[in-house]
């Protein structure tokens, strides 16, 4: 999917949306390997592996897997059992090949978690949450698979961010339209507040134990860049 189709293509329609999650995830797995190895984290991959806790017989979900680079990090900390999950299937298959049979990778969505009531302790989501259109459904969800005291960690855009984007209308929902990267990956999720990231379902599902802002430079101007969170299931 080009540039142009993201301007002007119906890209807000479900088919279309995954179709572009299914093109941008070479260039995002073939990024993100080049990255890790320098064995230099991101901060938001350094937020999450400060706050995993101890990983002993406990159970985690990387959620939105990506490309699989997480996984192997998560599984060689210890913990009994790490899945990961991943809705688009060109994602899915690239965190197949990438963890080469070594963590089973699921099919689902925030929204549709495919697991049992109360039988995971860890759920991430780094930059996979804000994918969905109700973020309340994806919280409902999270609060039924996890145990009580199990931990949500969360990295999603800063909404401040967004400001700075180009925001489309469609159907009456807003849209972003982002470059991620380092300018080369065109992508578009609907627009969130945070008021939604800590909505009454939140507070009523979970305890929020610690949040942070990272910054990032973009065109010689350090703006907000993402937003991550740490809570705990009532």
């Amino acid at each position: 999917m080009t540039s142009e189709e993201l301007k002007t293509g119906k890209i807000f329609d479900p088919e279309r949306i995954l179709t572009q999650y299914n093109t941008v995830g070479a260039a995002y797995s073939a990024s993100r390997d080049a990255k890790d190895a320098t064995g230099v984290l991101s901060p938001a991959a350094t937020f999450i592996r400060k706050r995993l806790g101890d990983p002993r017989g406990r159970t985690l979900v990387d959620v939105g897997c990506g490309g699989g680079q997480d996984l192997m990090a998560y599984r060689g900390l210890g913990f009994a059992d790490v899945r990961g999950m991943e809705s688009a299937p060109g994602m899915a298959q690239i965190a197949r090949e990438h963890v080469g049979g070594s963590v089973v990778i699921d099919d689902g969505t925030w929204s549709h978690l495919p697991y049992a009531d109360a039988s995971k302790d860890v759920l991430v989501g780094r930059s996979s949450i804000h994918y969905e259109h109700v973020i309340d459904a994806a919280y409902r969800e999270a609060a039924r698979v996890l145990k009580p005291g199990g931990t949500l960690i969360l990295v999603v855009p800063h909404p401040e961010k967004e400001k700075n984007r180009k925001i489309e209308v469609d159907g009456g929902r807003e849209y972003v339209h982002d470059i991620i990267r380092s300018g080369t990956v065109p992508i578009v999720y609907p627009r969130h507040f945070e008021n939604e990231y800590f909505s009454p379902t939140f507070n009523e599902l979970f305890e929020l134990r610690e949040k942070e802002e990272f910054q990032k430079e973009r065109n010689g101007k350090l703006e907000l860049d993402q937003l991550a969170f740490i809570a705990t299931r009532k």
